[in-house]
């Protein structure tokens, strides 16, 4: 990469000051991945990933993600990211299901087959 493309890429990380932020906040144009090196490509997710809540007594319920994001109870919101180093990313989609909903509707009923009791852990 060459010294200017390198300082273009640079940029888009490097904060700016923005009108209508919070006092000490500067705006990024891209959401920065974090990690102990940000240059390895992010770990790639499971085809089919799942949500797994695990009791002390070692009862787990296992939830599929596409559960959740293609329930009725699913959300979007589209808001600003401030974060506590004093950087911000405006207009960020974030998709889930409030916590509520969700136990409303999978704990509730208690679904025997979303509950499996595992043995030595």
């Amino acid at each position: 990469m060459s010294a200017r493309g390198y300082l273009r890429h640079v940029r888009r990380y490097w904060p700016r000051r923005g009108s209508g932020l919070p006092a000490g906040q500067r705006v990024l144009d891209v959401f920065p991945r974090f990690a102990d090196d940000p240059r390895r490509p992010p770990p790639e997710v499971p085809a089919d990933p799942t949500l797994t809540i695990r009791k002390a007594g070692g009862d787990e319920c296992l939830v599929p993600v596409s559960e959740l994001v293609g329930s009725e109870a699913a959300l979007d919101r589209t808001v600003d990211f401030y974060c506590v180093t004093t950087w911000s990313v405006r207009e960020q989609t974030w998709t889930g299901v409030p916590v509520r909903a969700w136990w409303d509707s999978t704990i509730g009923p208690a679904r025997p087959d979303a509950i499996r009791r595992r043995r030595g852990k």
